[in-house]
């Protein structure tokens, strides 16, 4: 189809879309202006949206992104802009509309249960458009919205997760007029789970996700030339499989192509430390193990009474601990385990403190206690589930929506009087998931479940997230009993860490091997090296958390260089990799603990004495 058949088939509304996308087209392939050649495409989807459509114009607005920023911060001052039909620009012979729209016709089909639907390229309306090109060419996008208003990473902030969420419904009336009720779709279609030797591979939702089995990163031999390996962590997204997109279609045609273990695989990830893309090839072998790939779907949900629960929650009390995870903690511990005795259970909790400070520890420390059984006896039953609100956002990016997913998880939680759910982070999953003309957030729907005990939760939060997120919600702040905890002190400190000290020895190839004396010195040392004047105003680090990542990375170090002890150097080595801490700070603590390193006994031989002879 040409260009001009498919624009004179077009509605109105996406006439006058596209007349502003070429007309943006003609302005900055004809003059010098701040922007990359390779750009000007997607840009000027992105700002038609924001000049023509309602939707989006609204929208957009709200967050106080407009056209004429956006704009402003790529325009040549001296030429002024000028919209013409699409039809009067010599780009619109360039550009190949059909191709275009092929491209976002497939994705809008897979992501929204369309695929047998009869949809044409008329149909495809301005927003619709406008977002397939912004999440096709989000990094660009993303820099000019930084440029023009100053949020650092656009696909990740509240106002993105705002978006969708209105977006959603929008995506649903279009589906609809197909027969589709895409949130029923969501709910109803079930989680593909494969396992192999080295990977669990999940597609859930539109996304696929690689989980290894060890629990561990795994570095996997690549086909990349120069780049020989690649190093995947414990959960990877997959983004692209073979250049194209992930969907449906092409992930049932990676499960084939897994069959054959000399199959050479394309992959982009995205990287979370990055926040960035990575493509490399592999061979299916290299990657995924020689053992046979077992589909675990219906075994692992279909099954469960729970599904929900088991695939966004862990129950801590079933997890193999090492030692006491909140040594130290007796006090805040007791004051949570009278809270969830109350009378009428109708109250939950909800422990505040410093990032860093042992919030989540805490809650791993009643953990233990229950599955020891040292908690009274009322309290020996219960089960602590941890919800993962990370993977529960996760998936909510083309169906379902954050509150959804959770109000399914407080339905099957209700069902068991002995289920209490831990939400780390609770402030991300209260303040989340509002949509247009809508007040139904997590925040509501939680508020009925946490009535009269129906479902209990432990939530984690820092105080200013607690007096942003809670406190100013009177009903919600009232159904929480508040624990806060502070940084622990210099002895309760030194005592996590001459504990951590004798379980890291059992369990790692390095063992700091000293005697009683200079380990006092080296613990009182960390301590001393983490106070507070001694770390960066700009990061929030606290005690425990930072002295034990100085800790751990000693243990790390040894290991790496094949050292059987864990040496003063070592220690050196780890507190200066440490830089949340000033480095005119760690500099002169690395010098003490230079200064204090017990001296190497003088060497000596030992005589033995014989009797004389008679």
């Amino acid at each position: 189809m040409s260009n001009y058949e498919l624009y004179e088939s077009t509605s109105k509304s996406t006439k006058r879309y596209l007349d502003m996308v070429f007309s943006l087209l003609r302005y900055f392939d004809n003059n010098e202006t701040n922007i990359d050649d390779n750009d000007i495409l997607p840009i000027s989807f992105f700002l038609a949206g924001l000049k023509t459509d309602d939707f989006v114009k609204q929208t957009f607005n709200s967050f106080g992104i407009t056209f004429e920023k956006c704009f402003d911060v790529l325009k040549n001052k001296n030429i002024p802009f000028e919209e013409r039909s699409a039809l009067e620009t010599s780009e619109f012979t360039t550009y190949k509309l059909e191709d275009i729209y092929r491209t976002i016709l497939d994705e809008l089909k897979n992501d929204y249960y369309l695929e047998d639907k009869d949809i044409r390229y008329e149909d495809i309306e301005p927003y619709q458009l406008f977002d397939y090109m912004m999440t096709f060419y989000y990094e660009k996008i993303c820099a000019l919205i930084k440029k023009s208003n100053g949020i650092d990473d656009f696909m990740d902030s509240t106002e993105f997760f705002e978006y969708t969420t209105y977006r959603e419904d929008k995506f649903a009336e279009f589906a609809k007029k197909y027969g589709i009720d895409i949130y029923e779709q969501a709910n109803t279609e079930s989680i593909k789970e494969y396992h192999t030797e080295n990977f669990n591979i999940i597609f859930d939702d539109g996304k696929l996700y690689l989980f290894s089995n060890s629990g561990d990163k795994i570095t996997i031999p690549t086909l990349n030339g120069e780049n020989t390996s690649i190093t995947l962590g414990r959960n990877t997204e997959i983004i692209k499989i073979n250049d194209k997109l992930v969907t449906k279609r092409n992930f049932e045609e990676l499960i084939e192509m897994l069959k054959d273990k000399n199959k050479i695989i394309k992959f982009t990830i995205y990287d979370i430390n990055t926040r960035s893309e990575k493509t490399f090839a592999v061979i299916k072998e290299d990657m995924f193990g020689s053992e046979k790939m077992e589909d675990v779907t219906n075994k692992k949900f279909d099954m469960s009474e729970t599904p929900n629960l088991d695939k966004y929650g862990e129950n801590l009390t079933t997890l193999p601990y090492l030692k006491d995870p909140s040594v130290g903690r007796k006090q805040e511990l007791e004051r949570i385990m009278k809270i969830l005795l109350y009378p009428e259970r109708d109250k939950s909790v909800i422990i505040t403190g410093v990032a860093g400070c042992g919030k989540t520890a805490l809650v791993k420390g009643l953990a233990y206690r229950i599955q020891k059984g040292e908690v009274p006896e009322a309290l020996k039953s219960i089960k602590i589930i941890s919800i993962d609100t990370a993977s529960m956002v996760a998936g909510t990016k083309y169906v379902g929506t954050l509150e959804e997913k959770m109000k399914h998880i407080l339905d099957e939680a209700s069902k068991d009087k002995n289920i209490i759910i831990f939400i780390d982070e609770i402030h991300q999953a209260i303040s989340g998931g509002r949509a247009e003309g809508n007040d139904n957030t997590v925040a509501e729907i939680l508020k009925p479940y946490l009535d009269y005990g129906k479902v209990r939760v432990i939530g984690a939060t820092t105080e200013e997230e607690y007096t942003e997120h809670v406190e100013s919600n009177t009903a919600f702040k009232t159904r929480f009993k508040k624990v806060a905890i502070k940084e622990p002190d210099y002895n309760t400190t030194y005592q996590i860490l001459d504990d951590l000290i004798e379980v890291y020895n059992k369990i790692s190839y390095s063992k700091l091997n000293v005697n009683f004396e200079e380990r006092h010195i080296i613990i009182d040392w960390l301590i001393n090296s983490t106070k507070p004047t001694f770390r960066d105003y700009k990061d929030r680090a606290s005690n425990p958390r930072l002295v034990l990542d100085i800790l751990k990375e000693a243990y790390a170090i040894a290991a790496f260089n094949e050292s059987e002890n864990v040496t003063i150097e070592h220690l050196i080595e780890a507190l200066k990799n440490e830089d949340r801490l000033y480095e005119s700070s760690r500099e002169r603590q690395a010098q003490i603990l230079r200064n204090l390193k017990p001296k190497p006994k003088t060497e000596c031989k030992i005589l033995e004495f014989k009797p004389r002879a008679n």
